[in-house]
């Protein structure tokens, strides 16, 4: 419950006296997973937030990944959540580069952020995000 208090310095403050429950951010909750971390320098795994619609641009990202293909053939690209372009766009990339990419079906919030552990990088491109509870999934595995 809040409640409003006037100091003596005529500010409001807002005491909250209840349990604060999400301990990070909203669905993401803890800092704790099962996945053993490697230092990030030696992941060889790329995340993508698979996005595609009036928010989401997860064609821009494949875009980028298709320039920089020759400089990232030794890495395994991961796509979640992909919308059916991005799938179809995934594998053209993929075809014309010779880039490894894995379509990841609906998984469990743990075994998503173990994903995360093994990415050096993560991609999530929106224009609505804000604070994305998958940009704090990322965080939270990275060292």
């Amino acid at each position: 419950m809040l409640r409003a208090r006037k100091e003596r310095t005529n500010e409001i403050r807002l005491d909250f006296k209840g349990k604060f429950l999400a301990p990070v951010y909203i669905t993401v909750g803890t800092t704790e997973h099962s996945a053993k971390r490697s230092k990030p320098s030696d992941r060889k795994q790329i995340m993508i937030k698979g996005y595609q619609h009036d928010a989401g641009r997860a064609l821009n990202a494949l875009e980028v990944l298709r320039e920089l293909s020759p400089k990232i053939l030794d890495f395994e690209i991961v796509i979640y959540s992909a919308s059916e372009q991005v799938k179809i766009e995934a594998e053209i990339l993929a075809f014309n580069t010779g880039l490894n990419i894995r379509i990841l079906p609906r998984v469990s919030q743990s075994e998503l952020i173990n994903e995360f552990s093994n990415s050096r990088i993560y991609l999530g491109l929106s224009t609505t995000d804000g604070l994305s509870t998958s940009m704090v999934g990322a965080i939270v595995t990275g060292k």
